[in-house]
Protein backbone atom coordinates (compact mmCIF):
# COMPACT_ATOMS: atom_id res chain seq x y z
CA UNK A 1 0.00 0.00 0.00
CA UNK A 2 1.06 3.58 -0.67
CA UNK A 3 0.57 6.61 1.60
CA UNK A 4 1.18 10.34 1.69
CA UNK A 5 3.98 9.76 4.22
CA UNK A 6 5.69 7.31 1.88
CA UNK A 7 5.48 9.96 -0.86
CA UNK A 8 7.32 12.38 1.42
CA UNK A 9 10.01 9.81 2.22
CA UNK A 10 10.44 8.98 -1.47
CA UNK A 11 10.69 12.67 -2.39
CA UNK A 12 13.33 13.23 0.30
CA UNK A 13 15.34 10.19 -0.84
CA UNK A 14 15.24 11.38 -4.44
CA UNK A 15 16.43 14.83 -3.36
CA UNK A 16 19.35 13.24 -1.49
CA UNK A 17 20.25 11.08 -4.50
CA UNK A 18 20.11 14.16 -6.71
CA UNK A 19 22.39 16.10 -4.35
CA UNK A 20 24.84 13.19 -4.23
CA UNK A 21 24.85 12.85 -8.02
CA UNK A 22 25.52 16.57 -8.39
CA UNK A 23 28.65 16.23 -6.23
CA UNK A 24 29.97 13.38 -8.38
CA UNK A 25 30.35 15.56 -11.45
CA UNK A 26 29.57 14.71 -15.01
CA UNK A 27 25.86 15.38 -14.62
CA UNK A 28 24.83 18.76 -15.92
CA UNK A 29 21.13 18.46 -15.09
CA UNK A 30 20.25 16.25 -12.14
CA UNK A 31 16.62 17.45 -12.30
CA UNK A 32 15.99 14.90 -15.03
CA UNK A 33 16.92 11.97 -12.81
CA UNK A 34 14.15 9.52 -11.89
CA UNK A 35 11.18 11.38 -13.45
CA UNK A 36 8.68 8.57 -12.83
CA UNK A 37 9.70 8.15 -9.19
CA UNK A 38 9.40 11.92 -8.68
CA UNK A 39 5.98 11.91 -10.30
CA UNK A 40 4.89 8.96 -8.15
CA UNK A 41 5.97 10.82 -5.00
CA UNK A 42 4.10 13.90 -6.19
CA UNK A 43 0.98 11.84 -6.88
CA UNK A 44 1.01 10.40 -3.35
CA UNK A 45 1.13 13.92 -1.90
CA UNK A 46 -1.33 15.46 -4.38
CA UNK A 47 -5.05 15.98 -3.60
CA UNK A 48 -6.53 12.89 -5.23
CA UNK A 49 -9.77 14.52 -6.38
CA UNK A 50 -7.76 16.84 -8.64
CA UNK A 51 -6.57 13.80 -10.61
CA UNK A 52 -9.91 13.70 -12.43
CA UNK A 53 -8.79 16.62 -14.60
CA UNK A 54 -6.57 15.48 -17.48
CA UNK A 55 -4.91 18.90 -17.87
CA UNK A 56 -3.96 18.99 -14.19
CA UNK A 57 -2.56 15.45 -14.36
CA UNK A 58 -0.54 16.34 -17.44
CA UNK A 59 0.88 19.44 -15.78
CA UNK A 60 1.72 17.87 -12.41
CA UNK A 61 2.54 14.28 -13.46
CA UNK A 62 3.87 14.43 -17.05
CA UNK A 63 6.14 11.41 -16.57
CA UNK A 64 3.25 9.07 -15.71
CA UNK A 65 0.77 7.55 -18.12
CA UNK A 66 -2.90 7.38 -17.18
CA UNK A 67 -2.71 3.61 -16.50
CA UNK A 68 0.28 4.25 -14.18
CA UNK A 69 -1.65 6.99 -12.34
CA UNK A 70 -4.60 4.65 -12.07
CA UNK A 71 -2.47 1.82 -10.69
CA UNK A 72 -0.88 4.07 -8.05
CA UNK A 73 -4.22 5.53 -6.95
CA UNK A 74 -5.67 2.07 -6.35
CA UNK A 75 -2.81 1.32 -3.96
CA UNK A 76 -3.19 4.54 -1.95
CA UNK A 77 -4.37 4.26 1.66
CA UNK A 78 -4.96 7.05 4.20
CA UNK A 79 -2.35 7.80 6.85
CA UNK A 80 -1.78 10.41 9.57
CA UNK A 81 -0.70 13.03 7.02
CA UNK A 82 -3.58 12.45 4.59
CA UNK A 83 -6.44 10.83 6.53
CA UNK A 84 -8.94 10.96 3.66
CA UNK A 85 -9.32 7.98 1.38
CA UNK A 86 -9.39 8.20 -2.40
CA UNK A 87 -12.64 9.97 -3.37
CA UNK A 88 -15.46 7.62 -4.23
CA UNK A 89 -15.71 7.07 -7.95
CA UNK A 90 -12.25 8.43 -8.80
CA UNK A 91 -10.90 5.00 -9.73
CA UNK A 92 -13.87 4.42 -12.02
CA UNK A 93 -13.48 7.86 -13.61
CA UNK A 94 -9.81 7.14 -14.30
CA UNK A 95 -10.67 3.71 -15.69
CA UNK A 96 -13.21 5.30 -18.02
CA UNK A 97 -10.54 7.71 -19.25
CA UNK A 98 -8.18 4.78 -19.86
CA UNK A 99 -10.92 3.12 -21.94
CA UNK A 100 -11.54 6.28 -23.96
CA UNK A 101 -7.85 7.01 -24.47
CA UNK A 102 -6.71 3.46 -25.08
CA UNK A 103 -9.60 2.18 -27.13
CA UNK A 104 -10.65 -1.41 -26.60
CA UNK A 105 -7.18 -2.48 -25.41
CA UNK A 106 -7.21 0.17 -22.68
CA UNK A 107 -10.45 -1.30 -21.36
CA UNK A 108 -9.17 -4.84 -21.47
CA UNK A 109 -6.15 -3.95 -19.32
CA UNK A 110 -8.41 -3.15 -16.34
CA UNK A 111 -5.54 -1.42 -14.56
CA UNK A 112 -7.75 0.34 -12.04
CA UNK A 113 -9.96 -2.42 -10.73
Amino acid sequence: MLTFGEGVVLKMALTQWQAWAATQGGLDNTDTMFPRLRAAADLLMFPKDMLRDAATREEILPALTLPQVCALVTKFVPDDYAPDSVPRGLVYDLQAQVCVGGGMWGCLERVCV
